[in-house]
């Protein structure tokens, strides 16, 4: 579907339900969740069929429209599946920063009121603590079902075969609540930011707005951002929802520089400190090249320098410095790309803190098209320059 058709569909969508579901049906056989093992990978036929079969099991144990779930797990295709079933129902799921402890984990319960946990065994002793006393009544736990608790699979199971899934999600409105994001407490107690299907929808249609962004946005984007966190819930989850992105997901950021080769992501978002990492492992390696290569890279990277501060200071690049930039780019900087894992990202994001123009600057000497993005939780992505 082209950016047109996107922007057509989302301005008249009702909810995120309706968008999910169009894609299931378009791109039935593409890649939709993965690992970057590839020991899961399910095509977005797959991902709407099995929401089906848990959405009806989350009717089966008593979840309705307003209802809250919890969700308590790392970056893994079940959480696509789980939050993705609740929001059809017309419920309202949001997860837990993986690191509360105990304490942490009771207060968001009793300000959600949710009857419905679902977690990893890594954090069961936590949730079975944090729900002492409180309204949870199921705790589903996907590795394994510990007495009390049930898995991923039986939740499945549980579901009825003549359950009307098309009359629940297509009961869902675009101002209903789609996720609470709790925010982190700086200022007390943490706050419950309730998200809409309208804000989900907005953020989406307004980022198609960025032709880079259009172009990249229905490849490949890396979930490794915590899932309690705004930015992730949009980038990773809604956006492809609408999209038909192939989300890669990764249980422990600290794979990603390992991970990012393998994805090769259109669309990428992360923070000022991980932008910091890439520009010191490529100057290093840089630093390491002797003699002629030597010489080559670094002339490379300063002609991408001069390339990009000229671009940006809005002069014309001179038939010269455009003439060399051809082979810097082919011989050095194409390549650097590459082994970063960035050499298809078509736009690039940082965010959530200042970027020292220095580095980008390197960034966009390399080629890596980065803009910087803010937002809050109230209201998920809020601005971006556009690239150039």
């Amino acid at each position: 579907m082209s950016p047109t058709e996107t922007l057509s569909r989302l301005s008249q969508a009702k909810s995120l339900c309706e968008l999910f579901q169009h894609t299931c049906a378009t791109r039935a056989g593409d890649l939709a969740l993965r690992t970057p093992d590839g020991r899961t990978a399910l095509t977005w036929g797959e991902y709407g069929a099995r929401v089906r079969r848990l959405a009806a099991g989350l009717a089966a144990i008593g979840v309705e429209h307003g209802d809250t779930v919890a969700i308590m797990l790392t970056n893994r295709p079940e959480f696509s599946l789980i939050d993705t079933a609740a929001y059809h129902l017309g419920a309202i799921p949001f997860s837990v920063y993986n690191t509360n402890a105990a304490a942490q984990i009771a207060y968001l319960f009793g300000n959600a009121g949710n009857r419905v946990v679902v977690c990893e065994r890594q954090f069961l002793a936590r949730v079975l603590e944090a729900k002492e006393g409180g309204r949870v009544e199921h705790v589903i736990c996907l590795d394994d079902a510990p007495a009390g608790t049930m898995t991923l699979a039986e939740l499945e199971a549980l579901g009825d075969p003549e359950f009307d899934f098309e009359s629940r999600w297509r009961a869902v409105e675009a101002d209903d609540t789609i996720t609470v994001i709790y925010t982190s407490g700086t200022t007390g107690a943490p706050k419950g930011v309730e998200m809409s299907h309208r804000s989900a929808i907005f953020a989406t249609e307004a980022m198609l707005g960025i032709p880079e962004f259009a172009v990249g946005c229905g490849g490949r984007v890396v979930s490794y951002l915590p899932d309690a966190h705004a930015i992730n819930r949009w980038y990773a989850h809604y956006m492809p929802a609408v999209t038909g992105a192939a989300v890669y997901t990764l249980a422990d950021s600290k794979d990603l520089a390992a991970a990012l080769p393998v994805v090769r992501p259109t669309v990428f978002i992360t923070v000022p400190m991980l932008w910091y990492k890439i520009e010191a492992a490529v100057r290093a390696a840089l630093a390491e090249q002797s003699g002629p290569r030597g010489a080559v890279a670094a002339w490379a990277v300063e002609v991408g320098r001069r390339k990009v501060a000229t671009d940006l200071a809005g002069r014309s690049v001179s038939p010269l410095l455009r003439l060399r930039h051809l082979p810097a780019e082919r011989l050095v900087l194409a390549r650097l790309r590459e082994r970063i894992g960035l050499d298809q990202t078509s736009i690039a994001y940082t965010g959530a803190a200042p970027i020292t123009p220095e580095t980008l600057e390197f960034l966009l000497a390399l080629g890596i098209p980065v803009a910087e993005a803010w937002g809050m939780s109230e209201i998920g992505l809020a601005t971006s320059n556009r690239p150039g």
